[in-house]
């Protein structure tokens, strides 16, 4: 993977992050989670924060 790449990930990623209602995510998956509490944390900047550090 090459630095044009790269970007092109990370503005994918942050594109769909931002346009997904992360409360309806949690709602979905928090059935399935031994620990539920798990999905506190989750938010917009905290998922935009993983792609910050993922490359």
């Amino acid at each position: 993977m090459n630095a044009f790449d790269d970007i092109y990930l990370k503005l994918a990623l942050a594109n769909t992050i931002k346009s997904v209602d992360i409360n309806a995510v949690k709602r979905d998956v928090t059935p399935f989670l031994k620990n539920p509490q798990s999905t506190e944390i989750w938010s917009e900047d905290y998922f935009l924060d993983l792609v910050g550090r993922l490359l």
